[in-house]
This record gives C-alpha cells, sequence and structure tokens, in this order.
C-alpha cells in the first residue's frame, strides 16, 4: 500500500475554504423550510460530508497554525464532525442550518488561506 504524502497546514487550510465555500453555494437562496424539504436531502447530503471534511482537515492542523488564526473555531469545527460521523443515522438537520448561518461563515471571516499553486509552470 502506497503511503499517503505529508500534507501541509496551508493545504488544510485551502480545503477548509474551498470546502466552506460549497457550503454556501449549495444553499444559496434557501431558507430553513426549503433546507429540510425532503426535496433537497441531496443538498444535506452534500452539506454533511463537506462539514465532516471540514472537521477532519481542522483536526489535522498544528496547534501553531490555530494560534495564528484564533478567530477560526477549531474546536467547534471538529466537534461537529465527530457529531456528525457518530449521529449518522440521525443527522440534526437544525444543527446543520445553524452551522451553515453562523458557524460558516465565522470560519470564512477568521481566515484567509494560501491560494492554490499551480500545478503547471508557466
Amino acid at each position: 500500500m502506497k503511503k499517503l504524502t505529508h500534507r501541509t497546514d496551508e493545504a488544510y487550510l485551502s480545503d477548509i475554504h474551498d470546502l466552506c465555500h460549497e457550503i454556501m453555494s449549495d444553499v444559496d437562496g434557501l431558507m430553513l423550510p426549503a433546507f429540510l424539504d425532503d426535496k433537497r436531502r441531496l443538498i444535506r447530503k452534500s452539506v454533511t460530508l463537506n462539514l465532516q471534511l471540514i472537521g477532519e482537515a481542522a483536526s489535522r492542523i498544528t496547534e501553531a497554525t490555530k494560534l495564528r488564526h484564533p478567530r477560526v473555531p477549531w474546536a467547534d469545527m471538529i466537534d461537529l464532525r465527530n457529531r456528525l460521523i457518530h449521529e449518522y443515522f440521525e443527522p440534526n438537520h437544525l444543527l446543520m442550518w445553524n452551522t451553515i448561518t453562523s458557524l460558516v461563515p465565522q470560519v470564512l471571516q477568521g481566515f484567509n488561506p494560501t491560494p492554490k499553486r499551480s500545478q503547471s509552470k508557466r
């Protein structure tokens, strides 16, 4: 089995940033009743996965980097990931909505990640 390469904190910060924007794009124009509608279950699944990935990425960031971004709610992101993972049979959609409307914007305001470098050299 091939060993995974070590990712940098900047890569995780960029992932978190991109996932937060993806969540906000997924729910753009929705209000809570529309988010809870069964017709939107794929959006809820996408949001759930992205919140889990955000929490996982946050858990892998070094303490030094977390200290450089004190306005980012690191513990909240990690705790939410753990709740979503362990309560997957009965996800709390109201908790997710409250997270989308308060925590995700707070994360985006808490840092500006280093832009991803282009894979090709110009």
